[in-house]
């Protein structure tokens, strides 16, 4: 598989403006039927992040690879989507990082994957965290109780959350899924990662059953 870079093409985006972003999160806070997670109050239990933590790394990983994705969350017009491991060790997204896996649709003509987002699995939540730091600002406002960042960057646009020592990268190529502005790709690339919490909380509830 050629290398495709997710966060290394957010480590050179400029931020998207603020109006943008303010009209982005007023958009997903006025859908709550499509968030995974409902926020933790003092009484529901674990958190997502808690879960995650109580899971080793490669296991999470592996289990993450073999998963069937069935999450109602991605639009309709998703295709099938193939969990495979992210095999290019040379790929700086990987750096410092246990593992990833790619959430696949299918590739281009170079063999790269066109994907709704990978998952990248970091040894701690220290290691995740300075990840986050060194590719993009990460937003005050949490998603979900959850440190974030969402960019856009020539067309191309990357949602980015950290679950403990998990990143979880929701992408919008428009090659894939065409779209008449960058905002309309931030809020697929957002989609795409609520999407894939949605769906790691369904493996966390398979791992800890």
């Amino acid at each position: 598989m050629q290398r495709r870079h997710f966060l290394g093409s957010a480590l050179l985006a400029s931020g998207l403006s603020p109006f943008l972003f303010t009209d982005i999160l007023a958009r997903q806070s006025a859908t709550p039927a499509a968030t995974p997670v409902e926020a933790n109050g003092p009484d529901s239990g674990p958190t997502l992040a808690d879960r995650v933590g109580q899971i080793d790394p490669q296991t999470l990983l592996d289990t993450l690879r073999a998963t069937p994705v069935t999450s109602p969350l991605f639009p309709a017009d998703t295709l099938p989507i193939e969990p495979e491991a992210w095999d290019d060790t040379g790929d700086s997204d990987l750096t410092d990082a246990v593992g990833g896996v790619v959430f696949n649709t299918g590739y281009d003509e170079n063999d790269n994957f066109l994907g709704v987002g990978v998952a990248i699995g970091h040894p701690d939540a220290e290691s995740a965290s300075a990840a986050m730091i060194a590719t993009g600002p990460v937003e005050q406002q949490a998603f979900l109780g959850l440190p974030w960042f969402v960019q856009a960057l020539q067309g191309n646009a990357v949602a980015v959350v950290q679950v403990d020592y998990l990143l979880l990268v929701g992408g919008a190529d428009p090659s894939v899924f065409p779209a008449d502005s960058d905002a309309m790709l931030v809020l697929r690339s957002i989609t795409h990662m609520t999407a894939l919490l949605d769906h790691l909380d369904g493996v966390l509830a398979g791992l800890m059953s």
